[in-house]
């Protein structure tokens, strides 16, 4: 049955007159407005995610503290690792060569080679991992070890130039060895197979396209090409057997490419390193930077920047928290990452790959960094808490998996439990060595206490020196007993008043002993109080006032002294500033409100009895951005009362007295002299307290030439005794032949400048003038 017409425009949207039923009803509604564009979605950034990066993860080591160190008997400048035969070699600057076997859980030593008569310029291994081989710097000579069997299998002295660097260049599987040595005097590379060195009718091949000495090579078993960098920053790829650019890259010229990146930062590199598939290589260079760049492109991969102005900005950054270092140990680490930039050292630095080539290992100021290259996150951060280390070289062996039983000597159903009772295990070991240290050390995947308290650390596998044992000997008998008379009661001279601590030298005694000589020697004399936060402490004791400068009076730095009798609950606790454990120098520092979360973390060897005002007043003064006070405020000197004053007064001689001032038995003590007011430092140092103990009365006061023999003229300190003795009410008698006589009638005639307090000529101690302090 057909359908009309009208009914055939109705299925077709079309009304009776031919037009579309939208337009007939734009024309009985107007025209409609165009509808405003859709706004764009917003595209979801996603970030980069690595494929099972759990557990390339579980094979690499995670414990922030190394587990064991190990001795040479110099610094520790290289360390190499076969990969294939699980040896790890470290070297020395005085050219000493040792050889260690991985185990299933640590090393083992295997032998000990004297290699050079001095430092080792480069240490290097083959692609198998079955040679290698050491150049020397001063002895000129190169020479070649069979790792499997740990034998020296030939040796080579250069008689023509001064060898800078050199590298293995020969494949895995090749039968015979190949090595390229570079020259210090000219950018000629040698390459020598190894069955030829020596043999004066042999002539080596030259590489010859660098424009400057070589000074880091590695081969690129893969892609079978050899990537140097010259000290000008050259980077250059070429084929070991053409000498030419090699087949397997992409490109034609350097000019398209990233490989002139260090020439034009004017920067050289410390260390190249290949990743185990080939297709990068990083590059720790001069200025900080780590480059990673593509092997077949020679273009520019990723950079990360380790430089101090970045890691300082990394410090106060809230998203990078797992930097963050403490404000004291931040300071030390910038100070030695300074001197270690103008040091030879430096270009001890190593980065490696792990072995799926997604992770890059490499020291850094804070730490060891293990970033993970797809995500560019911080996957791990090693040796952060080793506040006294600065590491340099990094090398990482995973060894390959060990079966073992899942419940060693569990019960004897689960040991027969067949193939469910057994599981492989890895002990993956960054191995690492660190500024001016002559150990090097081991991180695994467990933390020192993970493997027993009975066992130690740091191993001393080498015999110490005489040196070192009279060092030892003598820091043993400190720890034991301190070296000198150590103060109890200390006065602190500033510029805005004179604060007394009592020493608690019985619970912290080799803390109060550095204390005590170094306010004895005058070595705080003069010293800004450079650091101030309110409500929190005022800091000091720093030589320099930068905060990173100071030392012990051992010359380094001295253990924590960590006793529960002292803690931070109360204010005006005086405590030892440090960069982490066991870093106490001189720094210290007083606190001004209760500061338990101190506890256990600085040590505490005295507390403030006197001066709390003077405390305040440091505290409240202007600082800046980096609390450091607006004005300068110096401790004058400091004023130890010890009982070593004994030794000291038993040498003044008693002979030739002319005449004593009288001294009443019931002196008072010197904070009861300070509590009129009037009572002077000078006057405590000449009634005894300086010389023979904190209270004026029990030694008598010491005569007028006996002062003159001790010290010269002290007429300042006279008038003070005589002002105090007036101030308590006590007679004053002396003959008309002694020197005092005129002062007892006088009184004083100029004010004590020494304590900054200013006193009027009245005899009543109620005279003084409002420039007195009086002691809270």
């Amino acid at each position: 049955m057909s359908s009309s017409p009208s009914e055939e425009k109705k299925k077709e949207g079309l009304d009776d007159e031919g037009l579309s039923s939208s337009s007939s009803s734009e024309d009985e509604m107007g025209p409609a407005p165009v509808p405003a564009p859709q706004p764009a979605k917003k595209r979801r950034k996603i970030r980069k995610q690595l494929a099972h990066e759990k557990e390339y993860l579980e094979n690499l080591p995670s414990a922030a503290m190394y587990e064991r160190s190990f001795m040479h008997r110099a610094t520790v400048s290289h360390v190499v690792v076969s990969k294939s035969q699980e040896f790890i070699i470290t070297c020395s600057t005085d050219g000493h060569v040792k050889f260690w076997k991985k185990r299933k859980i640590g090393v083992e030593f295997v032998k000990h080679y004297a290699a050079h008569k001095g430092p080792i310029a480069c240490a290097t291994i083959s692609a198998s991992g079955m040679e290698f081989a050491t150049l020397g710097k001063q002895d000129r000579c190169v020479k070649v070890f069979d790792v499997a069997g740990f034998n020296m299998v030939m040796m080579h002295k250069f008689s023509n130039f001064d060898p800078l660097s050199c590298c293995f260049i020969h494949e895995a599987d090749s039968p015979s060895a190949t090595l390229a040595v570079s020259n210090t005097n000219n950018s000629t590379v040698e390459i020598w197979p190894i069955s030829k060195l020596g043999n004066p009718k042999a002539k080596p091949k030259t590489y010859t396209a660098h424009l400057d000495p070589v000074q880091h090579m590695k081969y690129n078993d893969k892609l079978k090409l050899v990537v140097s960098i010259d000290t000008g920053g050259l980077i250059a790829i070429w084929d070991p057997i053409t000498l030419q650019l090699p087949e397997s890259v992409s490109f034609k010229s350097k000019f398209d490419t990233s490989l002139f990146d260090l020439k034009a930062a004017e920067t050289t590199a410390f260390d190249l390193a290949i990743s185990p598939d080939g297709e990068r290589f990083a590059v720790l260079s001069k200025d900080s930077q780590v480059r990673v760049f593509k092997t077949r492109t020679g273009k520019l991969f990723k950079a990360f920047d380790e430089s101090l102005d970045a890691t300082s900005i990394a410090q106060s950054d809230p998203l990078m928290k797992q930097v963050h270092l403490d404000g004291f140990d931040f300071g030390r680490r910038c100070a030695v990452e300074k001197e270690l930039l103008k040091s030879p050292d430096a270009m001890y630095q190593t980065l490696d790959f792990d072995q799926s080539g997604n992770f890059i290992i490499y020291p850094t100021m804070v730490g060891i960094k293990v970033v993970n290259l797809v995500t560019n996150h911080l996957s791990a951060l090693l040796g952060k808490v080793e506040s006294t280390e600065r590491f340099l070289t990094t090398a990482l062996l995973q060894p390959k998996p060990v079966r073992q039983k899942v419940n060693p000597g569990g019960e004897d159903n689960i040991a027969a439990a067949g193939a469910g009772a057994y599981e492989y295990v890895t002990d993956p070991t960054l191995v690492a060595t660190s500024f001016k240290k002559k150990r090097f050390y081991l991180f695994t995947k467990r933390l020192p206490s993970d493997t027993g308290a009975g066992q130690q650390r740091d191993i001393f596998n080498e015999k110490p020196t005489t040196d070192e044992m009279s060092a030892a000997a003598a820091a043993a008998a400190g720890s034991r007993k301190p070296q000198i008379k150590i103060g109890k009661k200390a006065v602190i001279h500033t510029d805005f008043g004179d604060i007394q601590i009592d020493l608690y030298g019985k619970l912290v005694p080799k803390t109060v002993e550095n204390f005590t000589k170094h306010a004895q020697d005058g070595y705080y004399d003069d010293v800004l109080f450079h650091r101030v936060i309110n409500k929190f402490m005022i800091q000091t004791g720093d030589p320099e006032g930068t905060g990173m400068g100071g030392s012990s009076i051992w010359g380094g730095d001295f253990e924590d002294e960590f006793v529960p009798e002292l803690d931070h609950s109360e204010p005006y606790m005086v405590s030892m500033a440090n960069a982490g454990p066991n870093t106490n120098g001189s720094q210290f520092f007083i606190t001004t409100v209760p500061c338990p979360f101190l506890d256990n973390k600085h040590t505490v060897f005295g507390k403030v009895t006197s001066g709390q005002d003077v405390v305040h007043k440091i505290e409240g003064v202007r600082t800046d951005a980096e609390d450091r006070p607006r004005e300068e405020i110096h401790i004058q000197t400091i004023k130890i009362d010890s009982t070593m004053a004994e030794a000291d007064s038993s040498k003044l001689a008693p002979s030739n007295v002319l005449e004593a001032l009288p001294c009443n038995p019931t002196l008072p003590t010197a904070d009861q002299c300070n509590a009129h007011g009037v009572c002077t430092k000078d006057f405590q140092c000449f009634c005894g307290s300086y010389y023979t103990g904190s209270q004026c009365d029990q030694f008598a006061c010491l005569t007028w030439s006996e002062r003159i023999a001790a010290d010269g003229p002290t007429r300042d300190r006279l008038e003070s005794a005589i002002m105090c003795l007036r101030a308590i009410g006590l007679p004053i008698s002396a003959s008309s032949s002694s020197p005092l006589a005129s002062e007892a009638d006088d009184g004083p005639r100029r004010s004590a400048s020494s304590s900054r307090l200013s006193f009027t000529s009245s005899n009543d101690s109620s005279s003084s003038s409002s420039d007195v302090m009086e002691s809270p």
